[in-house]
């Protein structure tokens, strides 16, 4: 279940980590959701849905997801 609970955080809600950043810090997007997919045999399915804001390429979006998830990942203790 640590998916499920990392899709809360990262983006569960508009509280969510990624959201907030990519929609009302960065306003890089106008929405941003994610999910996983629990109930799937094997390694399941994690997905990112987001809209560019107005004049927002959908590679300048992607460029400053990766930088975010590498900001998280750094903030995570290490056990």
């Amino acid at each position: 279940f640590p998916l499920i609970v990392a899709t809360q955080v990262l983006c569960g809600s508009e509280a969510g980590v990624l959201y907030q950043e990519m929609v009302v810090k960065q306003h890089l997007a106008t929405s941003f959701s994610c999910g996983y997919n629990a109930f799937m045999v094997g390694p399941g399915d994690f997905t990112f849905s987001a809209i560019p804001a107005q004049g927002v390429s959908p590679q300048q979006l992607e460029h400053a997801l990766l930088q975010t998830f590498q900001k998280v990942a750094s903030s995570l203790p290490e056990d």
